[in-house]
């Protein structure tokens, strides 16, 4: 769940403040039922989101070439609150829209689930001289950011780094980072439970499995030297050449999947070998891997 940088100011023109004028109407209890899916979901908005997150999941970063347009602040319904009527007037809000694979938007995931810290809930747009103030439905208005604290965390919200909220562990789970009283650990632990980050498809196919075949193969490279098979150039080389493998899985391209998890897994790559090696073999990788870091 890597940060992107959206200018929410600069919206696509079919997402014109006019169009919401076309959906509300306070005085129709039905009138949600105008939101258009023809306007927040066309070409030009789809593209402009898959160019922004580079045809990724906003949420699992798994590549999607056909994503969902996914409203951050659901716009029809909360889940789990049957009195409140969603947020029906950020329907064509260009902040509370994201690119989403099938598996991140669907009912049992993130569906219309938007949990917040604490009591307060926004449950009505802020008015103007009779009409909706669209300067409060950016996503870092205040009134969506201190009126309400999302606890659902969001790729756009400027400062946010992944690194700050999330740890993996050795078998591939998300977990939170911080101490469990604290707002960040609440953050990262809602937003683990309601993308459900730690899915089979996600840490058994993915996640874990890089982990254990990168580790099965350092394990070869360090016998080969061990038992006097293969020379300190050649070890340095192959581990080396491991290592920068793990590197490029990690770069930020069109194709490339999951940019979090291969960073973290590069950046704390000590942590795993402390797990998966005995304590004298472990000491010597993770020393090799303080001289090799410089020349990844």
């Amino acid at each position: 769940m890597r940060a992107v940088n959206k200018n929410f100011n600069r919206p696509p023109a079919s997402l014109s403040p006019n169009n919401i004028a076309a959906v509300i109407d306070t005085t129709n209890l039905a009138h949600k039922d105008n939101i258009q899916q023809t306007v927040y979901g066309n070409a030009v908005v789809v593209n402009k989101l898959k160019a922004i997150y580079r045809n990724k999941c906003a949420y699992c970063e798994c590549f999607e070439p056909e994503p969902e347009v996914e409203h951050y602040r659901p716009k029809k319904r909360v889940t789990g609150l049957p009195g409140h009527p969603g947020y029906y007037w950020l329907c064509y809000e260009w902040s509370n829209l994201m690119p989403s694979c099938h598996d991140c938007n669907k009912t049992a995931t993130k569906g219309n689930h938007f949990p917040v810290d604490g009591a307060g809930r926004v449950s009505t747009p802020m008015m103007l001289n009779g009409a909706i103030d669209e300067s409060h439905n950016l996503l870092n208005s205040n009134t969506l950011t201190v009126t309400e604290v999302p606890l659902l965390l969001n790729p756009e919200i400027q400062g946010y780094d992944p690194f700050n909220y999330f740890v993996i562990d050795n078998i591939g789970q998300f977990k939170p980072k911080d101490a469990p009283n604290t707002l960040n650990y609440r953050k990262a632990d809602k937003t683990i439970e309601k993308i459900r980050l730690n899915r089979d498809k996600l840490v058994l196919t993915i996640r874990k499995r890089a982990i254990r075949y990168y580790m099965k193969r350092l394990s070869g490279i360090s016998a080969r030297y061990i038992k006097n098979l293969s020379t300190v150039e050649a070890f340095e080389n192959d581990f080396l050449t491991l290592l920068r493998e793990i590197r490029d899985c990690g770069r930020l391209t069109d194709t490339s999947e999951h940019w979090f998890f291969w960073n973290f897994f590069l950046k704390n790559f000590k942590i795993y070998i402390t797990y998966y090696f005995k304590r004298k073999i472990a000491l010597g990788l993770m020393s090799a891997f303080d001289e090799l870091s410089p020349r990844i």
